[in-house]
């Protein structure tokens, strides 16, 4: 799964709280700088350390433990970023290989293990159908808290939208952009305008549309037959491709703009 939704998906559940902390995110106290662009990337590392190398660093040895990982330039840190490229390597993709589910992956080095990957309800028996990029993540409240998908191609936009009418899906994150750097990372899923577009047996209508300096929050009105359910879509739109934001400040208040609206609850929240 792409970095970018590893390292949001993990800050959403940690950097909140960290940033109630004094001395980070702006608060008085003791200042560990978290705001700079060199710091911010190791605190990063750590969060992903904390979910996949090992146990979580209590709170009171935390500023500690983060000097000692930046002492001769990092090298510790260094030691730990390397050892996250082994993480998963052992779990078949077998699915996401198939000769018939290549085409799905904008990535193909970026795929979903088999034993964590998201099923669509298969079409007409074929057992391909139930296949898009897509993982379940787990949170601190849920062991499958969040789903991370990569961004729809022209061709599995259907998909998408099928994922989140199956999974029940209310709140999407998007933190990457259509196009960085001239190059398409995202094709655009949604609907520009008010006009409804269809999605195979779906109908997306965007009903309003908020644009902010670092941040855009949509909602979408999702029809099937005679149901229909609100989704919102939240799109972080200063994270720069292959890099981290310059500061943590933008991040925080993203958080918690997204958290005002999200309620914790069993709802699976999306990203891409």
């Amino acid at each position: 799964m792409h970095a970018h939704l590893y390292t949001f998906t993990y800050i959403y559940n940690h950097l909140y709280f960290y940033s109630s902390l004094p001395g980070i995110g702006g608060y008085p106290g003791k200042h560990l700088h978290f705001g700079h662009t060199h710091t911010h990337t190791h605190m990063l590392f750590l969060l992903l350390r904390f979910i996949f190398i090992c146990s979580p660093i209590k709170l009171l040895q935390f500023e500690a433990h983060l000097t000692k990982l930046q002492a001769d330039s990092n090298y510790l840190l260094s030691q730990e970023y390397e050892d996250l490229k082994d993480v998963g390597r052992n779990q078949p993709l077998d699915v996401a290989l198939l000769p018939e589910n290549r085409g799905k992956n904008r990535y193909n080095n970026i795929l979903p293990y088999d034993s964590t990957r998201v099923k669509l309800s298969c079409v007409d028996d074929d057992l391909c159908s139930d296949y898009i990029n897509a993982s379940y993540i787990p949170g601190n409240n849920f062991r499958r808290e969040y789903i991370g998908t990569q961004g729809p191609l022209p061709g599995t936009k259907d998909d998408f939208w099928k994922m989140v009418w199956e999974q029940n899906v209310h709140n999407i994150v998007m933190v990457t952009q259509c196009v960085e750097k001239g190059r398409v990372k995202c094709d655009h899923y949604w609907p520009f305008d008010q006009d409804p577009l269809y999605y195979e047996d779906l109908i997306v209508q965007m009903l309003s549309e908020s644009v902010l300096p670092e941040w855009t929050i949509r909602e979408f009105k999702i029809y099937q037959l005679n149901y229909s359910r609100i989704v919102r879509h939240f799109h972080y739109t200063v994270w720069p491709d292959h890099g981290v934001p310059e500061t943590t400040q933008s991040l925080i208040q993203f958080v918690r703009t997204t958290r005002d609206y999200i309620n914790r609850t069993p709802d699976f929240i999306l990203i891409n």
